[in-house]
């Protein structure tokens, strides 16, 4: 191979390094970049309602404030939130359907966003929005939603 391929292919590589790092890793739930838009944050959140069932990983997507507000009430928070997630996975689990979601366009005004969401659950589909609120230059889900 010529000194000139060799370098074209380095570009390349390269080129595609920096789209992965700065497109994919930044959106992935869980990574560094799960608070760094309201799209993101909101993808994140419902990832671990949808996917992972896990209400930990729910309030860490939360408005730092809210678990404030909550106090030591928080704890009784997480136990019935995480038997909520349970519920919904078995029933989701003993009627066969599944659920899914696809995040949409966000509105952002002061440090505060609105992210279109369409949910499917089974053969059900329904659009709802997800307020967002950015605290510290990182994002976060503004409050739980009741689905």
């Amino acid at each position: 191979m010529s000194k000139s391929k060799l370098i074209g292919v380095i570009v390349a590589c390269i080129a595609v390094a920096v789209v992965v790092i700065v497109v994919v890793v930044p959106s992935s739930p869980g990574s560094w970049g799960s608070h760094g838009s309201p799209e993101a944050v909101v993808t994140a959140f419902l990832v671990a309602y949808f996917d992972t069932g896990d209400a930990t990983q729910m309030l860490a997507y939360l408005d730092p404030e809210y678990p404030e507000r909550l106090g030591e009430h928080l704890g009784d928070l997480r136990r019935m939130l995480q038997a909520k997630l349970d519920g919904f996975h078995r029933e989701m689990e003993r009627e066969g359907v599944s659920a899914s979601f696809e995040v949409g366009s966000t509105q952002v005004l002061n440090g505060r966003g609105i992210t279109e969401v369409t949910i499917r659950y089974g053969d059900h589909e329904w659009d709802t929005i997800v307020d967002t609120v950015r605290r510290d230059g990182k994002w976060y889900v503004f409050e739980l939603l009741d689905m």
